[in-house]
């Protein structure tokens, strides 16, 4: 009897042991490896002020909303404009702290002047999140000029 007791408290020991050295791996943990850096994350990429007809006029400026977080430090943000299948940088932007708590990501907006000339085109805006160790994330939106 005292050694079914001596067995089962020394089970119950083990899996308790044994138990709390497991470690539940988070997204995180997964995709950020420290000898490279993070690669930024971009939640959300869109125009604000998109008119009701769903497309601007040359001369209009939209409104960019970009929501993101980066473990590392970002270095600046790039917007590139594609207009008739070529793409050219459009503005560099350098790092603000814009961080909102109900998105739990930085927000920051940008204006685009819509270019003279594109009328019934359509823009891809890509905007580039860089981060100090050269890594990138980037998401494009898509703009109709009338």
């Amino acid at each position: 009897m005292k050694n079914i007791k001596l067995t089962l408290f020394l089970s119950l020991i083990l899996t308790v042991v044994f138990s709390s050295c497991y470690k539940e791996e988070s997204w995180v943990d997964k995709n950020v490896k420290e000898s490279l850096g993070s690669v930024p994350f971009i939640q959300g990429l869109s125009i604000d002020n998109v008119p009701e007809s769903g497309m601007f006029i040359e001369g209009s400026v939209a409104q960019i909303a970009l929501q993101y977080w980066s473990i590392d430090d970002v270095k600046n943000i790039e917007v590139f404009a594609t207009i008739d299948g070529q793409e050219s940088l459009s503005e560099t932007h350098p790092f603000i702290d814009s961080y909102n708590d109900e998105l739990a990501a930085q927000l920051q907006m940008f204006d685009y002047t819509i270019p003279a000339g594109t009328s019934g085109m359509t823009i891809d805006l890509r905007v580039v999140v860089n981060t100090d160790r050269d890594l990138f994330r980037d998401k494009t939106v898509t703009i109709s000029v009338e």
